[in-house]
């Protein structure tokens, strides 16, 4: 099985949601108003991405708004295109979401146990079988992360659930020289059309696998609503104040 280590990310799926401390309330409070000001509904969950026009600066909050907590990531794939505010080129901030989304794939993460089998690296053990494989001209790559072997240009999104259960968590990896090595997205990224699933009997876990491409895939000056949080404390304390909340 290959060697796994982590970059800069919490490796105990139990611990996907932030502690809400005193800046985070303030933040939820800020978040809630403006929120409440433009019609944008405050149940459920809220993927919420601010933007500093034309930089490529921004910040992006995962949020359960009827717990008030923050969240890592939502660990689902958005089923709708994400909403925006108005956009123009004289604006100096830029913002869009997706809200009213299920908050039970968050609160099932904080449910998982501290006894995940082997939770540091993607997969549980090394008895996968593949989930009704079907060819891809990415096979070759998945081959690779599944092994452990050399080195891949490309970054991987895994899902981990309990097999025909609830999900457990998602996690990104990338593959270097045989080692798996956990990351946590700087910027958004872009999944290619490539996908495998697999199945552990022996631990009755179910993995999906989805080949991504990291970087700046997007226009800088136009960022999309993404899954994951990225925090920032001057932006966005700037874009609240932008907006008199």
């Amino acid at each position: 099985m290959a060697e796994v280590k982590a970059e800069n990310e919490s490796l105990d799926p139990s611990l996907n949601k932030l502690s809400l401390e005193e800046n985070d309330a303030s933040t939820f409070e800020k978040l809630a108003f403006f929120c409440e000001q433009r019609n944008i509904p405050t149940t459920g969950a809220l993927a919420f991405t601010m933007s500093r026009n034309r930089t490529g600066e921004y910040a992006s909050l995962v949020v359960d708004m009827e717990k008030r907590t923050f969240h890592e990531l939502y660990p689902k794939q958005f089923h709708q295109n994400f909403k925006e505010g108005p956009v123009s080129e004289d604006q100096e901030f830029l913002y869009c979401y997706q809200c009213d989304l299920d908050p039970r794939p968050l609160r099932e993460i904080n449910a998982t146990p501290a006894s995940e089998p082997n939770e540091l690296d993607a997969f549980c053990c090394s008895k996968l079988e593949p989930y009704r494989p079907c060819r891809t001209q990415n096979d070759a790559c998945f081959e690779q992360f599944v092994r452990g072997n050399g080195t891949a240009n490309m970054l991987f999104e895994v899902k981990r659930q309990v097999d025909n259960g609830p999900l457990i968590g998602t996690a990104h990896f990338q593959l270097e020289n045989g080692v798996r090595i956990r990351v946590k997205p700087t910027s958004p990224i872009q999944k290619v059309h490539s996908f495998k699933n697999y199945k552990c009997r022996v631990h009755n876990r179910f993995f999906g696998v989805d080949l991504c491409r990291s970087g700046s895939v997007y226009n800088e000056h136009h960022v999309r609503c993404v899954a994951f949080s990225k925090r920032s404390a001057e932006l966005e304390d700037a874009f609240f104040a932008h907006y008199n909340v």
